[in-house]
Formats: structure tokens, sequence, C-alpha cells
């Protein structure tokens, strides 16, 4: 690694807010702390249900308490089941920042060289505009479009979208840096290659016997779910359990403390599941009937198959897992086989010992098929949180046993026979190397509490219920670690093996509800515009992202671009120059090496910045546009996570001078472009109220409608306005394979999961 060379000097100017942008982008005013803008005398005042968003991640339940156009209070929500009526102290710390006197207030265009101290000459929305047309043009007819980037954090949620998918069209690039890479996307990751894109989110507002709490401190952080909300969770549970280096303030009062040394966490979740495997503790319906586990992998068979749609868009298989068109001429390649026992037993011999799962009827060999339909409704121990139906597992009709471990002799189409063996088998000789022993000296975990803590998550304490004690809680710590999608993968499995996946208190993923679009304003509803149509592959139409060589899975995965790789490129040329970007919500001192990113920023022909306040990232920009804060903007939320929560952020006061909405941005910017929003040639283009009545249509709602009765009703309850989230176990329902498109594609209705074995 180079030596580091920025200078404390450099460090300050880079850091520092110049006294010009100020004078340019705001006001000039002393600090302004939250205690000065509370005030007790709320005569005349009014109240306004909304979502908090002072975290940038969760959605507690608020009220804002407004006067003389001004917001004075803000304080929890009752009707808020996911939050449990409280918000934090970045609800009152959001006054600060709505506030705060160095606001950007209008569109800022740089009137001095980069390299040189900033400056700034005001300018007016349509100057801003048309310098962002101009330039970028310029570099797509230069260039070509893939010399561009965008570039996206996660503060701003309603921000996220156009940084991710609809600027990417604008500047015809496949290329976009999301905080994504280090903030929850390891968890799409690997949910992705396993069953579900971020199914590994934690149902805080079901009840666990066993809380894990993995790599979070949710008592400082609403990430996901509400603070309050998880403090209930661990003092309600029998038995908490920690891992994590330091013990945290809620880990104090743990059950079991694992000090895993940083980054060790993927050894942590082998062992645990080399535990389950070796014990037999693992779901052994589950893993023969939803897994791959029980299919036959050949080394011998030259990768084959064809094309594929999964929910990433579709593929192109090839695998040398044992298929039907492998050993029958003109066999069905989705048709993946197994070895039955039972039909071992009945003396069957080679090939006629055979059984097939078919991904294209979504059923076992001789069975009808179809969503489960027998089952229970389950109550939440919280009186607001509506009853979920749990299906009853389905099990095999006909009878069949697929072998777990062995190596049998499948003979090929073409005479040859061949070992197989099942996936399960290769899956637990790889855990049977973290052993105890052999774990403790990875993690430095004694190997006594390991083992105990293992057990004391994987026993069911109430095995009436039919599944486990609660799912795994990990958030941000092991996202961030070198190895984040690997280890997150081993979580998956093991969470879905001891039936802690989908399940009361369980890990279930991102809210899902059809028609409501908890983050609008990020693509067209031509969705060509900015994306493959359904059905092609992503993988090859991202073959010209700028990782595409060092990291091919990412062009499978189709949402970020690493952001190491985007620098090189800014500095070095390859595998091309990147000359121009965009940033929204966003800032490059939160990922990657800042200095090596500062400097592929400053180097760039052109860049734009959509921002609340100068950051450092700002600094480097060439147009610089003035965003709105929470507090002043509209905007639906569904939930990010699995707490099934519906509402609203509602306009509570006007935004400082023309600083605009990001949603608003984005659409403008698409106008300005001459590139239509809607696929409807009566009305290409979008104004901010059209996004936002589509953005709730599956409300039968206007957005006025929505935000007026959002009012008085207060939060809506997925699970019983959604079949979809009203469904545990949505593989058995019929309602989990939805390609991730923020509620505007249902489920297809079949059976199993959206990868490319079902």
């Amino acid at each position: 690694m180079g030596r580091l060379t920025l200078s404390r000097r450099s460090f300050l100017k880079l850091s520092a807010v110049t006294a010009a942008a100020t004078a340019l982008g705001a006001t000039a005013a002393p600090v302004v702390f939250a205690e000065t803008l509370i005030s007790s005398d709320e005569s005349g005042a009014k109240r306004v249900r909304t979502a908090c968003r002072g975290c940038g991640k969760m959605e507690c339940g608020s009220w804002a308490v407004v006067k003389d156009g001004r917001v004075i209070r803000i304080e929890g929500d009752n009707s808020a089941f996911m939050s449990h009526g409280n918000c934090c102290s970045k609800s009152i710390a959001s006054l600060q920042a709505a506030y705060n006197p160095t606001r950007l207030q209008y569109p800022l265009k740089r009137s001095a060289p980069k390299g040189e101290e900033a400056a700034w000459q005001r300018i007016t929305w349509d100057e801003a505009m048309d310098s962002i047309v101009k330039g970028f043009n310029t570099l797509i007819d230069k260039y070509g479009g893939s010399c561009n980037f965008t570039m996206g954090g996660t503060s701003r949620v309603w921000a996220q979208t156009p940084a991710y998918t609809g600027f990417k069209a604008l500047l015809k690039t496949r290329n976009s840096i999301q905080a994504l890479q280090v903030c929850k996307g390891p968890r799409f990751y690997a949910g992705a290659l396993c069953n579900d894109m971020g199914i590994y989110w934690y149902e805080g507002t079901g009840s666990a016997p066993v809380y894990v709490q993995w790599g979070t401190a949710p008592e400082y952080s609403n990430y996901d779910n509400s603070c309050r909300t998880m403090v209930s969770v661990a003092t309600n549970a029998k038995y908490h359990i920690l891992i994590d280096p330091r013990i945290t303030p809620l880990g104090k009062e743990a059950d079991y403390w694992l000090p895993v040394r940083p980054g060790t966490d993927g050894a942590i979740a082998m062992c645990w599941t080399n535990i389950v495997i070796q014990r037999e503790l693992y779901n052994d319906n589950f893993v023969k009937r939803w897994t791959n586990g029980p299919l036959l992998m050949v080394d011998e068979l030259q990768p084959s198959g064809g094309f594929v749609l999964e929910g990433t868009g579709g593929i192109i298989l090839r695998t040398r897992i044992l298929k039907e068109s492998d050993i029958v001429e003109g066999g069905a390649y989705l048709r993946f086989m197994a070895w039955d026992l039972a039909k071992q037993d009945a003396g069957l011999t080679g090939n006629a010992c055979l059984t097939y799962w078919d991904n294209n009827t979504h059923t076992w060999e001789g069975e009808v098929g179809g969503p489960q339909t027998k089952g229970r409704e389950v109550a939440s121990p919280d009186p607001r949180v509506s009853p979920c139906f749990l299906p009853d597992e389905t099990t095999f009709e006909p009878f069949k046993e697929p072998a777990l471990y062995g190596t049998y002799d499948v003979t090929l189409k073409d005479g040859t026979v061949v070992k197989a063996r099942p996936i399960w088998d290769r899956y637990a000789e790889i855990c049977a190397k973290y052993t105890l022993e052999e774990t403790e000296k990875i993690t430095g975990v004694p190997a006594k509490l390991i083992e105990e803590a293992c057990l004391t998550w994987v026993n069911p304490l109430d095995p009436t219920t039919g599944y486990g004690n609660g799912g795994l809680h990990y958030q941000l710590a092991p996202d961030q670690c070198g190895n984040a999608i690997q280890s997150e993968r081993a979580m998956a499995i093991l969470s879905a093996i001891t039936n802690n996946t989908d399940v009361p208190g369980g890990n279930r993923g991102q809210t899902r509800m059809l028609g409501v679009n908890g983050s609008p304003g990020g693509a067209p509803d031509d969705k060509s515009t900015i994306q493959f149509p359904r059905g092609t592959i992503s993988f090859m139409g991202n073959a010209s992202m700028v990782d595409a060589e060092i990291f091919p899975l990412n062009r499978w995965f189709n949402f970020w671009s690493d952001c190491e790789c985007t620098w090189d490129a800014a500095l070095t040329g390859k595998p091309y120059y990147i000359k121009g970007g965009i940033c929204c919500a966003a800032d490059f001192m939160s990922m990657s090496n800042s200095k090596h990113a500062h400097d592929a920023l400053a180097a760039l022909e052109f860049f734009v910045a959509l921002e609340l306040w100068h950051t450092p990232t700002t600094e480097l920009a060439d147009i610089i546009l003035p965003a709105a804060h929470w507090l002043e903007l509209d905007s639906p939320r569904m939930s990010q996570g699995a707490s099934g929560a519906i509402g609203a952020t509602v306009k509570c006061i006007e935004p400082p001078g023309e600083a605009r909405s990001d949603v608003a941005i984005s659409l403008g910017m698409f106008k300005a472009f001459g590139l239509p929003w809607s696929a409807n040639p009566e009305k290409p283009f979008f104004e901010l109220e059209d996004e936002l009545n589509a953005s709730v249509a599956g409300m039968r709602m206007t957005w006025r409608e929505y935000a007026e009765a959002f009012q008085s009703h207060g939060w809506w309850d997925c699970r019983e306005i959604s079949y979809i989230w009203h469904n545990y176990r949505r593989w058995e329902a019929g309602c989990l394979r939805q390609i991730f498109s923020f509620g505007t594609i249902p489920p297809d209705g079949n059976v199993g999961f959206y990868t490319p074995t079902g």
C-alpha cells in the first residue's frame, strides 16, 4: 500500500466549509442548538403525523409540532407499532439539521478552477439544468456514456433511487457507486445468491424467545428496526446472545457474550452450522425439499444448461448440478436430479433410483404442486400488530427420501458412468473444518462458549410452534468486513436450515406490498430506459461496467460498481477513463480510501452534487443543487426492514430558499434531458404530484388522499392489507418469487425461491 500523503493542512482544507461557500449557499447566522428551537408554547400550533428520517434508514412514527411555519418539537407517534410510539434524540437533532444556518438554498456554479480555493456563483435552476445537460452530453459525445458514474448514499431514502437507478439513464452508464456496497448491500447480495434479496432482515415486531444480537447495536441506531423495539425484544427474550468484539450497552444484559475477533464472524457461522449438521439439529424436511442440498453434483460434468429467468433478470445457466438433460437425450435442463433412497430401498439400481425437482413446474417428481393453503394464523405479542398466516410445511407426496450423503453411480446419456454426490454432503464437509477447537483459534472465542450459545439458540424452547427460537439479528458490522458476502451467506444458510427464516421473530427481509413505492423518484415507468427488460440477461448487458473484469459477479447482481475500481479508472484510465459523475446524498469520506476518492473526484471533467449543505464532496463539484430536508417534503414510506409498516413522510414546513426534494430534482432532470419519465405518449413527463400519486396507487388513493388518511388512521400494517406480507414461509405460499422491484412486480405465484434451481 502506498503511504498516505494528506497533510493536516490539506485535510482541514478538504473537510472545512469555506466562508465563501457559506455566504453564497446559506444565510450567515450563529450556530443554533436544539434547545433554542424547542418551545413549550404550542398555542396556535398544528400537529403533523409523519415519519422521522433523522437516522436515514428507519421509519419511526413521529408527530411534528408546527407553529408559525416552524417545527418547534418532534415526538413519538403511538400508532407506530414498529417503533412503539418512541422516537430518539436524532429526531430532536433533525431540527438542528433543518434550521442549520449553513443550509444550501440556491443552485451554485463553481467560479474558481479546481485545485484553487472553492468559490461559488449563485445561478437559477434553469441555468443549472442547462449546464448539467450540456456538461454530461459533452462527455457522452466525447467519450461515450460509460465515462460517467452515479454516486448515492442512504441518508435520504428518496435520494437513493435517483442515484441508484434513474440517473444512470440520464448519463447512459451502468456505473454506480453506492453506499449499499458497505451498508446492507452485502446482505442483499448474500440473500440473492442463497434464496431471496434481503430476506435476512430481522422481524423485531415478532416474538423471539432467544435474541441473537450479532454485530449490531440497535440501542444506538434505528437501522431496519427501531431501537426501542429491539430493546423490548432483548428484554422479553428468555436468552440473549451477543456476538461482538465489544460488549454493547444492550449486550451488558446478555446471557452469552462471544467476543469474536473482528472479521471472523463467518467462522462462528460455519462452526454453528457444523454443530447443527453433526448433531442433526437442522430441519430435515426443509433441507431435502426446499434447498439444493439433495441435488447431485458431478465433478466430471461439463457445465451446461440454458436460459433461466430468476430474481436478477435472468441468466444463462451453466452448472455441474446433474440435470435430466445430462442423462436423457432431449431431457429438461431445469429438472435437477437427486438420489431417492426410497427407490433404492425398494430394490431399484442405477439411474432408476433418481428423482428430480422440476424448476419449470415447481414440483418434485409426481407431485401436483401449488401453494400450500393449510396452516394457522399466528398472533403477535404486540396487540397493535396483525396476525400473520403460517403455512404448514409440505411433505413429499408421493413419498420420496432424497439422499443428503453418499456417492452414487449415474450413467450419462453418452453411456459414461460418473460419481454423483449431494451438495449437502459437500457443504457438510466444508463446515466440518470449523471444529470448536479450530474456530476458537480463528475467532478467539472459547470453544465451550461457542457450543453453549449455539445449542441455546438452535434447540427450540417450544417445539409446538413448528419453528425456531428466532432469527439472527446481524447488521452493519458484518457488512463492513472484507469477506462480508461469504460470511453472510453462511449466516443465511444457518438461519434457513434451523427453521428461523420467514417465521415469527425470524429473518423475514424487507416489507413488501404491491403498489406502494417507499422510494419514489428513482426510475421512469418505462423500465427499458434504465435497465434491460425482464427476461434479458443483466450479466451480458453490464459488460461495460468499470469493474466487469475484476468483479464479474457484480454484473449479475446489477446494483453497484466497485468504488475502488471507479476511482482507479478516473486516475489511470483502466479499463477506460471515468470523466463525469453525479452524487446524491453521498460523501466520498464514508467508504474506501478517502484520499484516493478525493483525488479521483478532483480529476473529473464534470461533477454534480445534490446536498443539504456543503461537504467535502460538494467542494469538488462543478454544479451544486440544494436538496430539501425530510421535514420539508412528501414521500410514502414502507418499512425497509421486516416490521411491516406503511406510512409517510409528510411535508411540515417549506424548504429554505429554492431547495427542492431529490424526487423533484430527478423529475426535472429527465425533462431537461428530454428523456420521458412515462411510457404514456400523452404524458411523457411527470410533475412531483404525479410521481407521488403513482407511488401510492396500491392504496387506491391519490397522494393527497393518502396523506390525509394517514393523519387520521396512523400507520397501516402490511400483514393486514398485503397478501404477500400476510404470509410467513412465503416459499410455501407462492408469495416469495418476486423480482426485487420496490413493490411494482407481483410474485409469479409459484412455490419455491427465485434462484436458478428454485
